[in-house]
């Protein structure tokens, strides 16, 4: 799975990555030619349509200059144009779109290079108590795969930017009888894409040298405030 870093909502994008149903990037209402339509009808396509939407604003959002966005735009738009919409069936779509999400989406260890410039979320993480710093909520995954969210199996956790992942252990006025796992899973409030603020918490102590796993952090969502504690490995310090 891409892992997807950053989410911004920009003026123009939807229209130039045409379209949503199954949930891609447009309305499937307003579909008109084969591309759109195939999209619309084809669940992978929809999800691979709006993972592409996600993946291009992240490209724009870790652009450091004018130049950068503007040329980022236009090679958008070729791809559509040359590449997307010279497919004429699923597999070449699914292809594509692949492939331009792999383009897009950061390199493994979170360095996305723009003009020359290496920056941001590698490794950015608090390193003492109460320090706090930014990231992305990048992807929601269960402990094993295909397992169901909220069941043995499914414990959920997020994994952010930071190049961090998450396990859930408790979300901030959760009513009781709501099963967190479950709500983490399939919430917007906590969606793939949002800003958010990351603080450590707590730090396990004794751990055998080298085995720093068992650290808590708090989470905040910018754009809702909406919070949830989570711990960065499903075995603390010490463990299997």
């Amino acid at each position: 799975m891409v892992h997807i870093r950053s989410l911004i909502m920009l003026g123009g994008v939807s229209l130039m990555l045409s379209s949503t149903a199954w949930g891609a990037s447009f309305d499937c209402k307003k579909a008109s030619s084969f591309i759109e339509h195939t999209i619309c009808s084809e669940s992978e396509l929809s999800k691979l349509d709006e993972d592409l939407l996600t993946a291009y604003k992240i490209s724009l959002d870790m652009c450091f200059t004018d130049e950068a966005i503007k040329q980022t735009k236009q090679e958008q738009r070729q791809w559509l144009k040359n590449v997307r919409n010279a497919c004429t069936d699923v597999s070449c779509l699914k292809r594509v779109y692949k492939e331009r999400i792999e383009t897009l989406a950061p390199p493994d260890g979170g360095e996305e290079i723009v003009d020359g410039e290496a920056e941001l979320d590698a490794a950015n993480l608090p390193t003492e108590i109460g320090a706090c710093v930014d990231g992305y909520i990048g992807a929601k995954n269960t402990r094993f795969d295909n397992a169901v969210a909220g069941e043995a199996g499914g414990e959920v956790y997020v994994w952010l930017t930071n190049e961090v992942d998450l396990y859930i252990v408790e979300i901030a006025n959760l009513p009781e009888e709501e099963n967190p796992n479950a709500y983490m899973y399939t919430t917007d409030d906590f969606k793939i894409g949002d800003k958010i603020n990351l603080c450590l918490v707590s730090v396990p102590s004794e751990c055998p040298e080298g085995d720093e796993r068992g650290k808590v952090y708090e989470v905040t969502n910018y754009k809702n405030a909406k919070r949830f504690t989570g711990v960065d490995a499903w075995h603390s310090c010490g463990g299997a």
